[in-house]
């Protein structure tokens, strides 16, 4: 097969000498400029690198209104007793105690309209990413993947050092744990708990020397 959107390690242009004279020969005159262009332009294209995401849940914390969504306008009964700020980013200000972060809240994506109908924090905020079943009752079970084990899911074909999905809450945490659940995508994507200071199946046995580890992984390529 002819491969003319190569590395750009076989010439500078992504295209190789010898691919180069094999377009020649089966006839050059039939490829156009622009389809050159655009096989070299897809040759420069970087390709996109997946980013790992820290979620910090922080179950009675600072309210909305004294962090991003000040409402400095409101009624003294609604508004929050901090004065807002301005950032370097028109039309958002924030929480006069957060002054570091006017500086970068051009890299900041402020979402003020998510609401939920149910008064719950885990399943609804943060964990499963979908709202409940309609008139579930307070802390009812999740009825969808939990966001991590759904990312788990997509990524299961990356090979990687590190799980794809890390939980260091704990069923001991606030429930976390029963909004965690993978539900039908199933226990291959449940988080990965470290707990105490030594994960066992992590640790390397005694019996198990660094040569035969280095033998086990040699068995993986």
């Amino acid at each position: 097969m002819l491969t003319l959107s190569g590395s750009r390690s076989l010439f500078c242009d992504g295209v190789s000498r010898r691919n180069f004279l094999k377009a020649g020969a089966l006839g050059f005159g039939g490829f156009g400029l622009a389809d050159f262009l655009r096989l070299r332009a897809e040759a420069d294209a970087s390709p996109n690198i997946p980013k790992s995401v820290i979620l910090i849940c922080l179950p009675g914390g600072p309210s909305h209104i004294d962090m991003y969504d000040m409402k400095p306008e409101a009624p003294a009964e609604y508004r929050g007793e901090f004065r807002p700020i301005a950032t370097n980013l028109p039309g958002l200000d924030i929480c006069e105690h957060m002054p570091l972060q006017t500086q970068i809240a051009d890299k900041l994506a402020v979402v003020r309209n998510l609401t939920f109908k149910q008064p719950d924090h885990q399943m609804q905020e943060v964990y499963t990413a979908f709202p409940a079943a309609p008139n579930a009752p307070f802390l009812s079970p999740p009825i969808r993947p939990a966001v991590g084990s759904i990312i788990s899911k997509l990524r299961s074909g990356e090979r990687s050092l590190l799980p794809n999905y890390i939980s260091l809450g704990g069923s001991d945490f606030y429930n976390v744990a029963a909004a965690e659940v993978p539900m039908y995508l199933g226990p291959a994507h449940a988080p990965f708990e470290p707990k105490g200071e030594v994960v066992g199946n992590l640790e390397l046995k005694k019996e198990v020397g660094l040569s035969r580890f280095g033998d086990r992984q040699s068995l993986r390529r």
